[in-house]
């Protein structure tokens, strides 16, 4: 059986999971509107795999005896000034994803909730890479600059 507080936070992060999902799915439109064809359906690989880490806290949610409270959830941003600010969204959302899920072991251990600790580890791992991959994305970004061979390069590498 779930607290109180950790069925709250599990129900809050299962929304952020879901936002997360629109927020690529945001991404990939605007860089598919940008003939970024390749780095576009990698967004769009993100935003179904958000969806996945949306479904396991629905499950596990239910599984603990809780009930899923599905929010509104805000409009996310449709515009950025290139592909690479697109890609800094991104990585300082998942940055901020990382500090939710931290939240939420702490929380877990607090509670001594070990199920719950347990059912996080996963996404402490799953976090860090996806961190790091769109670090080294945007790194790369940084150093291309303004070269459109260089975006190109990347947008095939993405595909």
């Amino acid at each position: 059986m779930l607290t109180a507080s950790v069925h709250d936070a599990l129900n809050q992060q299962l929304n952020e999971e879901l936002f997360s999902s629109n927020l690529y799915l945001s991404l990939s439109a605007f860089l598919d509107c940008q003939s970024l064809g390749g780095m576009a359906e990698w967004m769009r690989r993100q935003a179904h795999e958000e969806r996945k880490h949306m479904m396991r806290f629905y499950k596990y949610i239910n599984k603990r005896g809780g009930r899923v409270r599905p929010a509104g959830l805000p409009q996310p941003p449709t515009e950025w000034t290139s592909a690479r600010a697109a890609f800094e969204t991104a990585l300082t959302h998942e940055e901020l994803m990382s500090q939710h899920i931290g939240d939420l072991v702490n929380l877990a251990e607090a509670e001594k909730d070990r199920a719950t600790s347990g059912f996080l580890r996963g996404f402490v791992a799953t976090q860090a890479e996806e961190e790091a991959t769109l670090r080294d994305i945007v790194a790369k970004l940084r150093v291309f600059g303004t070269d459109p061979n260089g975006l190109l390069s990347m947008d095939r590498h993405l595909c």
